[in-house]
């Protein structure tokens, strides 16, 4: 089952019953549930689309793009209202949030260059989130400015600078 089709039919409320005070979807009986990565990949689209306003035909979930070391797999795309890439997301399980921010930033930068022909990419989200005890939600994530720090290395050598924010719809 792909994301994209996940989150239609939880949205659609299609054989699926969102528990809200515990974050889980409970697929029907012949579903198969869904992977913790792809729950936190859902929950960031359905943060951009409830939260901060994006229409849908604004995101695309699991977009291939080429960078100049081959197909990368973009989590999440967002697109600006004038249908250019404005926000790259990379997700991450909590449990490896720390110890993969680096590679996923250099992943992201990586992918951003060969999107950004118009100078669009305005953001770079590193996003995870967990439930903790009796069913509290926790987020943790990072917004990098990438007009400010087009490259990892000046992102990197000006100390790593993030928000931390969703940035809305733009």
């Amino acid at each position: 089952m792909t994301v994209e089709f996940l989150l239609l039919r939880i949205l659609r409320r299609q054989n699926f019953q969102v528990h809200e005070a515990l974050g889980v979807a409970y697929g029907g009986v012949e579903e198969e549930f869904p992977k913790e990565k792809d729950l936190i990949k859902a929950h960031l689209v359905v943060a951009l689309l409830e939260q901060c306003k994006y229409p849908t035909n604004a995101i695309q979930v699991n977009k291939f793009v080429g960078t100049a070391q081959g197909l990368r797999e973009t989590d999440v795309l967002a697109f600006n209202r004038a249908k250019e890439p404005f926000l790259l997301a990379a997700v991450e399980v909590p449990q490896l949030y720390e110890e993969r921010m680096e590679a996923a930033m250099r992943d992201l930068y990586m992918q951003a260059a060969p999107q950004d022909q118009s100078k669009s990419v305005r953001w770079l989200l590193y996003y995870t989130r967990w439930y903790a005890t009796k069913g509290v939600l926790h987020k943790k994530h990072i917004a990098v400015d990438y007009q400010g720090f087009p490259t990892f290395d000046s992102w990197h050598a000006a100390g790593s600078p993030a928000r931390s924010f969703i940035p809305p719809y733009a």
